[in-house]
């Protein structure tokens, strides 16, 4: 079903970035990205805290028909993840995405180079590589290792430890954003609500334990 979900996001984004609209604009955007993971209820994490990271990529703006109103949708490498405390060690998850926003904005012009924008839409993200980085005695084992991500949809059998660089593969969740445009510029904050549970393994009920939570700043160029 997630599968399912990306492939959606990735046909409605593309369509519209093709529309044969002369207002329709393409650009490029980069930025930093706070980043954390809602801690697990296993009691095996102590604390789960923020972590910095980038996102880089493309993104276009394409008018809908009436002037305030939007379609955004941006393919980005982003970085994600989290630094946990377990016992006397810390581990510092880095996990990276092919990240696909479609985000409905809102846009408040004031004048003709200015506006003001917010907007709300869903995100589909597909996990590429990256890193978990241990240090100090975690769960009675001394480490001080890395460990690749190994992203997939299936439990397989791997050490206490190791069991960190297990990740889902495919995410979705939600976009909120706000920001400013200056003629060709764009300076935007986006905050992303994940829905999945990203450790294998662990089940998708209903609470918010295990899922990406990511605030990023971001500077673009409209061409």
């Amino acid at each position: 079903m997630k599968k399912l979900f990306f492939l959606a996001f990735i046909t409605i984004a593309f369509t519209a970035a093709a529309q044969d609209d002369a207002r329709a604009r393409i650009g490029i955007k980069g930025g930093v990205n706070f980043s954390n993971i809602s801690k697990d209820k296993d009691g095996n994490i102590d604390k789960s805290n923020m972590l910095p990271s980038f996102h880089v990529g493309l993104i276009a703006d394409v008018p809908l028909g009436v002037p305030i109103i939007s379609l955004q949708p941006g393919l980005l490498l982003s970085g994600k993840g989290a630094k946990y405390e377990i016992g006397d060690g810390t581990m510092k998850l880095k996990p990276f995405y092919l990240n696909l926003d479609v985000n409905l904005l809102l846009n408040i012009p004031f004048g003709d180079d200015f506006k003001v924008f917010a907007g709300v839409g869903p995100y589909g993200a597909l996990g590429l590589f990256g890193k978990l980085k241990t240090e100090g005695t975690i769960l009675g084992i001394d480490v001080n290792k890395d460990f690749d991500i190994k992203f997939s949809d299936n439990k397989d059998d791997i050490d206490r430890v190791e069991e960190y660089a297990h990740m889902k593969r495919f995410d979705v969740g939600a976009n909120l954003t706000a920001g400013v445009v200056l003629s060709n510029i764009m300076l935007s904050a986006n905050y992303q609500l994940g829905f999945t549970k990203m450790r294998q393994g662990v089940a998708d009920d209903n609470d918010d334990k295990g899922k990406n939570r990511s605030l990023s700043i971001s500077i673009g160029f409209l061409f």
